[in-house]
């Protein structure tokens, strides 16, 4: 038997890099730090998710990123339950993933990502909720391409016709659930989610209503 009182990370840095791209990618989390107590090697049958987490750190474009959740290390698949955000990252210091995955530039404006997830026996249930704010977007002019000139304006269009105009924001919510060696994302929630936030702008915040008590769903189900 094993007990970990508290375990800590300071000045962290988690990274995501590209190099296969034409646009050298390269999106991070900064200056992370991490707590987690008691941490137990010892099952406890009256407690279902006895270590809480809790994180902090800076995104690129100077987002504010703040997790907070509780788990059951102990499993195979480990049982938790988190909420996560990351709040006013400039998209303008996105755009050389912007550019290589959607061939658009951004002007001016913030990004917003919100998290609630649950998960138990492996299964899990909850949601992504990306909203920008303040958008302009720009063209690339790379070499002129009639094809590339026309998706960008396509986008462009497009982002300004399903924006919140009352809250000058674009958004969704992409409902997830499924396996998690294996988790299944609602790509027609996420297109549902552009219209309804255009008549009604989603809360730039978490929901609330991810419940690991709650989450019953089954494999197979």
């Amino acid at each position: 038997p094993l007990e970990i009182n508290r375990f800590t990370v300071n000045g962290g840095k988690l990274a995501f890099k590209d190099f296969s791209t034409k646009s050298k990618v390269d999106l991070f989390v900064d200056d992370i730090a991490l707590r987690v107590d008691n941490l137990k090697a010892i099952h406890d049958k009256n407690v279902a998710l006895p270590s809480p987490v809790s994180l902090t750190g800076t995104s690129i474009g100077g987002g504010r990123v703040k997790a907070e959740g509780v788990m059951n290390i102990l499993k195979d698949v480990p049982d938790f339950n988190y909420d996560i955000k990351l709040e006013g990252a400039k998209l303008t210091a996105m755009n050389n993933f912007s550019r290589s995955r959607a061939g658009v530039d951004f002007e001016s404006g913030d990004l917003s990502i919100y998290i609630e997830a649950a998960a138990k026996n492996g299964i899990v249930t909850g949601y992504i909720k990306p909203v920008a704010r303040n958008v302009e977007m720009v063209s690339v002019e790379d070499d002129g391409d009639p094809i590339s000139i026309a998706w960008q304006s396509l986008v462009s269009v497009f982002a300004e016709i399903f924006k919140n105009h009352s809250e000058d924001q674009l958004a969704t919510r992409i409902e997830i659930v499924g396996n998690l060696n294996n988790p299944e994302t609602d790509t027609w929630s996420a297109i549902i989610g552009i219209f309804q936030n255009t008549f009604k702008a989603y809360i730039r915040d978490t929901d609330g209503y991810i419940d690991f008590s709650k989450t019953n769903v089954k494999a197979g189900d």
